[in-house]
């Protein structure tokens, strides 16, 4: 089993069925395992899912895959006190993300460092459309 830290300090466990699943499911990921890690860490986009409240999409995007440009995701499920990878693929683009709350922008850039804060302090939540 591998343990990773996210952007937010959450430790993040991927058990060996888990990464054997990703590699048979999704074998354009073997030999990016390392990546797995440095999404975690730093990534471009985090969307909660629609579907489970307790699932993240984690993104980033990378460049001079032998797949091409693409992003990785890094799909977690976090309940109390737990948290571990689900799936990891490979994908041309996000889930469309739905705005919650009331907001005047969306900035990515500032899901590195934790959630877009707006103006008066809001913190936006975001929703994965599908």
């Amino acid at each position: 089993m591998q343990r990773f830290q996210d952007y937010e300090g959450r430790t993040i466990r991927l058990p060996d069925e888990r990464l054997a699943h990703i590699l048979e499911e999704h074998p354009e990921i073997r030999g990016l395992e390392w990546a797995i890690a440095i999404t975690l860490a730093a990534p471009d986009h985090v969307i909660r899912s629609r579907s489970d409240a307790e699932v993240r999409l984690y993104y980033r995007w990378y460049t001079g895959l032998r797949v091409g440009e693409k992003y990785l995701c890094v799909v977690v499920k976090a309940g109390e006190g737990d948290a571990f990878v689900l799936s990891t693929y490979v994908t041309d683009k996000r889930k469309l993300v739905v705005c919650q709350s009331y907001c005047d922008g969306f900035h990515p850039a500032a899901l590195k460092g934790g959630p877009a804060v707006h103006g008066g302090g809001l913190t936006h939540q975001f929703t994965a459309d599908r």
